[in-house]
């Protein structure tokens, strides 16, 4: 990042007068008698406390962690710094970097939403596309990495979804707490996006998962959490199996949105599921213990959500679902 100090001039200038005629040097010495001296020695002062000020300025701004910017997909085409807080935080997305993010201000079709149930049409007719996902049981050579916006699953090949006649294949899948996407006014504990990506056309559908308390840890989220997630900066193997994620029935929930953090994308197939698995509560915690903002990386969680966004006249609309496991 380009950090800009503003630099008073204190350059001294002094005024010499009789420097002509060498009869006048007592003069010159009275002009830089004691006072001038102090003047001096106080402006060299000034200068070195500014030098050290400033570098250690530097040295602070390069300690805090520097986070990629990434999209849902990893893929943003800059390197740069943003949070979830502070004046780098989401109403600031749009402005930062000379507005290589604008379309996070400027988009109509920005992610997440509110989605109030009662206004999703019950119709067949304005029913969304079906969606099919078709997943391995268990993914043995995933990655799990923490890269301090987030705690990420890179997976191995074989799940993929169909959507509205396209195939699309699972990258990710990673988490926002609390949720991003609100139902009927109300946030979760937690939200998983699954990421898919159709290889043709660059095409991005995102199936989310909301995430409710209950007194029994989730064994899917144990896979990752452990023995214990990554610390900020690290990645680890881990097998994953996907048998132990229960989101079957209820159906789901379809819209045309964005990536949820810069540079906001738009053109994004978003599925919300309906059903809503549930996760300890010491699970949620010991996430938020671990992905901090601005620098700071424990006890002070303030959330890895982006604030619901206006759906602007978009339609939400119901989708059916199907999950078939893929053998072998």
């Amino acid at each position: 990042s380009n950090i800009q100090l503003p630099m008073a001039d204190h350059s001294l200038s002094v005024r010499m007068e009789g420097e002509e005629k060498s009869t006048r040097v007592p003069m010159r010495s009275a002009v830089l008698g004691t006072e001038p001296r102090r003047m001096v020695l106080s402006t060299l002062s000034y200068t070195i406390a500014m030098t050290i000020f400033i570098g250690a300025a530097i040295v602070f701004v390069s300690s805090v962690p520097r986070h990629s910017t990434s999209t849902s997909l990893g893929s943003a085409s800059a390197e740069a710094t943003w949070s979830y807080d502070g004046i780098r935080g989401p109403s600031q997305w749009g402005e930062l970097f000379n507005r290589e993010f604008q379309e996070c201000s400027e988009g109509r079709e920005q992610s997440p939403v509110d989605v109030i149930t009662a206004a999703v049409p019950a119709d067949r007719a304005s029913a969304g596309p079906k969606l099919t996902v078709n997943y391995r049981s268990t993914h043995e050579q995933d990655t799990v990495t923490n890269n301090g916006h987030t705690v990420k699953v890179i997976v191995d090949p074989g799940s993929y979804a169909n959507f509205n006649g396209t195939r699309y294949d699972m990258l990710q899948f990673h988490f926002h707490s609390p949720s991003e996407h609100h139902l009927d006014g109300l946030a979760y504990p937690m939200e998983t996006h699954f990421v898919y990506k159709d290889s043709a056309s660059g095409s991005v559908l995102v199936l989310a998962v909301l995430w409710k308390l209950g007194l029994e840890r989730s064994t899917f989220l144990d896979q990752l959490w452990l023995p214990n997630l990554p610390a900020y900066g690290e990645s680890r193997p881990v097998s994953v199996s996907l048998n132990d994620l229960d989101v079957s029935g209820d159906g789901a929930l379809s819209y045309s949105g964005s990536f949820t953090t810069p540079p906001c994308t738009q053109g994004v197939n978003w599925v919300l599921l309906k059903h809503t698995p549930t996760m300890a509560e010491e699970q949620m915690h010991e996430f938020e213990q671990l992905i901090g903002h601005s620098g700071c990386h424990l006890n002070c969680f303030v959330g890895n959500n982006r604030p619901v966004q206006p759906l602007n006249g978009r339609t939400v609309r119901r989708s059916a679902l199907q999950l078939t496991p893929i053998r072998g």
